[in-house]
């Protein structure tokens, strides 16, 4: 009887173990996606950067650019330690008006 409750008990941990392993990749690839999505708006903005003449909005976009640079380190490095807990992101830059 008690290898029957050992067997048991060795299936349930394995069986939540396999579905912790799921959480961290889930959480991964949330992270790689944020990660990415912050990088195509960084892109974007050093794109235009060179195009704008008002000093005001080439301030505000090359700071835009350095936020989303920030916010894609923070996600890639999340996305490597999936298990740790990751901060609240900083506020964006406020648009100028």
């Amino acid at each position: 009887m008690r290898s029957l409750a050992a067997l048991v008990a060795l299936a349930a941990l394995l069986l939540g173990g396999a579905g912790w392993v799921a959480e961290l990749k889930h959480s991964r690839d949330q992270f790689l996606g944020k990660a990415r999505l912050h990088a195509a708006h960084r892109a974007g903005a050093l794109k235009s950067l060179p195009s704008l003449e008002d000093e005001k909005w080439k301030r505000w976009c090359a700071r835009y650019a350095e936020w989303h640079g920030e916010m894609e380190r923070k996600y890639r490095d999340a996305a490597s330690t999936p298990w740790r807990r990751v901060e609240v992101d900083t506020e964006e830059p406020p648009f100028p008006l």
